[in-house]
């Protein structure tokens, strides 16, 4: 008894210590996105003509920006199971599945304990650089390592007698067949996708450059900043990392004061 108040106060005080890295985030977070002000695409191309002419060339600039607009592309991604033009998708297919398992307890008698639980197969996630547009002009988006929020488009459960016996995702063909066996049964496939379509309006914040001899939105090179591409509004982005923020915080310190009591319970 006294090791398993042991592990699970120890198991408490690591899930509270997440929690309170989870929340650190989400206040960043939320301050960068209150913290800097919408700017037009039109503003930020003068602002940087205007540094490298005083500087006599261009390379150097570099600021952290917060754009809206819409997303445009002419060579749009194909999602790999709604088939949605976009920019970026996330495809994940999980299987489903029943376990049997077998014990033996002390006195040698042996239990049957079955369960079901689910494992990622595949998850295919893709991006290209786009353009945002807003009423001033057009600007290049790459969102390589953002922290995309992106719509969920497909949500659905296939059991395995559906009939589909194999589909293809980013050029791999993938068995649906199943597995079967006395101790183990696949159930079905869940798939999964998001995206951020072509046409949508979107929010950006991220690091302006003009590196490449073109300016482009990209992760910050400053580590600690936040690079963020969502269809939610500001608005909706703030609300909900505020809820956020109140549950984790919630957590963090439900787990840290249960921790604590385990430990010293495991003493005595």
């Amino acid at each position: 008894m006294t090791i398993f108040l042991l592990i699970a106060g120890i198991i408490s005080l690591v899930v509270s210590f997440f929690c309170f890295k989870h929340r650190s985030y989400l206040k960043d977070s939320i301050f960068a996105v209150k913290s800097t002000s919408t700017s037009t695409i039109a503003e930020l191309q003068k602002l940087q003509t205007d540094i490298a002419r005083e500087l006599e060339h261009s390379g150097s600039f570099r600021e952290i920006v917060e754009l809206k607009g819409v997303i445009r592309s002419n060579n749009p991604l194909t999602s790999d199971l709604s088939k949605r033009l976009c920019v970026y998708y996330q495809s994940i297919v999980k299987e489903k599945y029943e376990k049997t398992e077998y014990t033996t307890d002390s006195e040698g008698n042996r239990q049957r304990n079955t369960s079901q639980g689910t494992k990622v197969i595949n998850n295919n996630q893709t991006q290209i650089n786009f353009r945002l547009e807003d009423e001033t002009g057009t600007i290049v988006i790459n969102p390589k390592d953002a922290e995309m929020e992106a719509i969920q488009v497909v949500n659905r459960f296939e059991p395995v007698n559906s009939g589909k016996s194999s589909f293809s995702i980013a050029g791999l063909n993938i068995s649906l067949s199943g597995s079967f066996s006395n101790d183990y049964r696949t159930l079905g496939y869940n798939y999964e996708e998001y995206v951020l379509p072509i046409d949508i309006p979107i929010y950006v914040l991220g690091e302006l450059s003009d590196a490449d001899n073109q300016l482009i939105v990209r992760k910050p090179f400053d580590p600690k900043k936040h690079f963020i591409i969502s269809h939610k509004s500001e608005e909706e982005l703030i609300r909900d990392h505020e809820s956020n923020l109140k549950t984790t915080t919630f957590f963090a310190i439900f787990c840290l004061v249960g921790g604590i009591i385990l430990l010293v319970a495991s003493v005595f």
